[in-house]
């Protein structure tokens, strides 16, 4: 009798044995692979009112706390991961990517105040709703004999 039950148990080991096996290749093993880029459900495209607040920074004539105000054309496809950012009356131009909700891009600037370029870092925009973005930039402002850096708080609508 022992022997008789010894079979079944290895029979049934070696049964759970095939199942577990089938469902760990079946579900692709669990690897590291990052999630793909999720595109918003809603086309960005349009011109965008931007208010920059100016933070924390070294640059002497730029007070916390100035504020900025110009116009942004935005270029996008509903369902793309991708988006080209425009400077209304400026010849500059960003590509971006998006992850959700999450806006981000980097790029140089032409800038009065930065004869030697304006270097943004990193713009990372958060869009709230389909007619609101908001976040903060960090920017390095090179001129004649120097140059400066801070960050600036953004915030947008259409």
């Amino acid at each position: 009798m022992v022997r008789k039950n010894f079979c079944r148990m290895t029979s049934i080991i070696a049964l759970l044995s095939l199942v577990v096996a089938y469902v760990i290749i079946s579900c692709g093993g669990g690897g590291d692979d990052p999630a793909p880029a999720q595109a918003p459900a809603t086309d960005l495209t349009g011109a965008w009112s931007v208010t920059e607040t100016l933070g924390n920074n070294d640059c002497q004539d730029d007070p916390v706390g100035t504020q900025y105000f110009w116009t942004a054309d935005i270029a996008h496809t509903a369902g793309s991961n991708s988006f080209t950012l425009t400077e209304r009356g400026t010849s500059n131009s960003y590509n971006g990517t998006i992850s959700g909700s999450a806006l981000s891009y980097s790029g140089q600037a032409t800038d009065p105040d930065c004869d030697q370029g304006l270097n943004l870092t990193a713009v990372n925009l958060t869009l709230q709703g389909n007619n609101s973005l908001s976040g903060n930039a960090t920017w390095v402002c090179n001129f004649t004999g120097g140059s400066c850096s801070g960050t600036t708080n953004v915030a947008a609508t259409r």
